[in-house]
């Protein structure tokens, strides 16, 4: 079962990048931003996903609320920066498991940002001991007339709203 491992990372790195682990993270501009995720898992295939996000500040804070619930059995025990680099060690307590994860963030701008995860969990999680996820968001301009905060269009053009 993979669905719960990369929830579980994700939720991670999105506590990560932007909630209680990178408080000096700027926010980050509103409209339209390309997010290519690639995440990876010993013995299942890679997964390589980009999409288009419109999102604005209003959308980003409900994200780090809804991050900062899930991340409330979490403890930083490391936070290193350096130059335009921080990395970030978490400890959490998810479904049994103790998960750890290193997440490095390189590139901070309110229009650019890099973030790459590795999660190891103790025992193992659905039948995962690890993960890694690089995540890269970098803002295309405006959001479409057609889209609003929170909705999501995939390469072939589909539109996803948000609700």
């Amino acid at each position: 079962m993979k669905k719960p491992i990369l929830a579980a990372t994700f939720l991670l790195l999105l506590g990560a990048a932007q909630a209680a682990d990178f408080p000096n993270m700027p926010p980050l501009k509103e409209g339209l931003w390309k997010i290519r995720m690639i995440d990876t898992a010993p013995g299942q295939k890679s997964t390589d996903n980009t999409y288009s996000l419109c999102r604005d500040h209003a959308y980003d804070e409900k994200g780090r609320q809804i991050a900062n619930k899930f991340l409330t059995a979490c403890s930083t025990t490391s936070d290193v920066k350096s130059g335009n680099t921080r990395t970030v060690v978490t400890s959490c307590k998810i479904g049994g498991s103790t998960v750890v994860t290193r997440s490095t963030l390189t590139g901070l701008s309110d229009t650019h940002f890099r973030t790459e995860t590795s999660a190891t969990y103790t025992p193992p999680l659905y039948g995962q001991s690890q993960s890694s996820m690089i995540q890269e968001q970098t803002y295309l301009g405006a959001c479409p007339a057609n889209m609003q905060p929170g909705d999501r269009q995939l390469p072939d053009g589909t539109l996803q709203h948000h609700h």
